[in-house]
């Protein structure tokens, strides 16, 4: 197989609008925008990768994630339950549909083809309370 350029950036941006179905707000790396009038939201962050956001893989490589779901204190906006659980129900909700395999993630040139939740930590800020999910997305070239 020869080198073939995959762009992480699309990887990233695949991994979005898998995430973004769910119907929950989830920011590039940041919080979305309006984020500070929701109960309840998530981040997506990439933990590696190559100079220049591209690889050259001649066989099947790995990229890491943090999902980072945040729940609000419902003092501050209007909430049900608060924001543990807000949280908490966040980071199941996009653990299920990232690990759900049936759910293809690929584009032009890649695929995922393994996906391992890599374990979880919950912490509070004063009125808000984050999980953090890191995640390890084998990616594969495939051709067009």
């Amino acid at each position: 197989m020869s080198a073939t350029m995959i762009d992480q950036r699309k990887v990233t941006d695949a991994l979005l609008v898998t995430l973004r179905a769910s119907s929950i707000p989830v920011g590039d790396g940041y919080a979305p925008e309006g984020a500070d009038t929701m109960q309840r939201f998530a981040t997506l962050l990439q933990m590696n990768g190559a100079p220049g956001g591209g690889l050259h893989p001649e066989t099947t490589f790995s990229l890491e994630y943090r999902v980072r779901s945040v729940g609000v204190d419902p003092s501050k906006v209007s909430g049900r339950v608060g924001p543990r659980m807000d949280a908490e129900a966040t980071s199941t909700t996009l653990r299920r549909i990232l690990l759900d395999r049936a759910t293809k993630i690929e584009g032009t040139g890649w695929r995922i083809v393994g996906r391992r939740w890599l374990g979880s930590a919950t912490d509070s800020d004063g009125r808000t309370v984050n999980v953090v999910d890191d995640y390890s997305f084998d990616v594969s070239p495939r051709s067009s």
